[in-house]
């Protein structure tokens, strides 16, 4: 038996082949990542040049509408401006006394008349609350039925808060002769043009 050991390899050796690969995935990706920002950082420098022109544009085209206005009579259109805006500020603001005679002509019975008439505002100490309308008046009605009937007829109106009669009294021919003091709100009076 022959037992010899060699350290001559038996098979012959084979110089492995390797092949040859691509670029890897990563390499692909970032060159594709590289392409994208190239092109939006192109896109963003162009479309900045872009608004920049339109700015200049503008600009221009504002110089020389400023030129062909006259700058006084651009002061006389802003001097306008404001006193437009003061009276629309004055208007929304604006009490209107005479929106308690049209309640009172609308509100007002065939069988009672009146024979004085006083008004007075009471401000509000509350902010936020609407300030008060007083409306006292003398009046005669044909009796206690119509003059109840007129009472009815005025706490009907959302506006009015309050109505307190006094002084009643028989007059001849059976009329009653009364005062009344009406309490409205504000709102009520307050200029609408439309």
């Amino acid at each position: 038996m022959d037992n010899k050991t060699s350290f001559i390899p038996k098979k012959t050796l084979t110089t492995p082949v390797y092949r040859e690969s691509g670029p890897g995935i990563f390499s692909f990706v970032s060159l594709m990542l590289l392409i994208i920002s190239g092109l939006i950082l192109g896109g963003v420098y162009f479309y900045k040049s872009f608004l920049n022109k339109k700015i200049d544009t503008l600009f221009d085209s504002l110089k020389r509408a400023e030129d062909i206005l006259d700058p006084v009579f651009i002061g006389q259109m802003q001097s306008i401006d404001r006193k437009i805006e003061t009276a629309k500020i004055l208007l929304a603001e604006h009490k209107m006394p005479t929106a308690i005679f049209d309640f009172l002509e609308q509100s007002t019975l065939k069988s009672v008349r009146f024979k004085s008439f006083d008004f007075s505002i009471f401000p509000s100490k509350d902010l936020n609350a609407v300030d008060e309308v007083s409306i006292k008046l003398d009046g005669v009605a044909k009796g206690y039925a119509p003059l109840a009937l007129q009472t009815r007829e005025f706490q009907k109106n959302e506006y009015v808060k309050n109505v307190l009669l006094s002084n009643l009294s028989l007059g001849e021919g059976g009329e009653i002769t009364f005062s009344a003091v009406i309490m409205i709100d504000l709102n009520h009076l307050i200029f609408n043009p439309n």
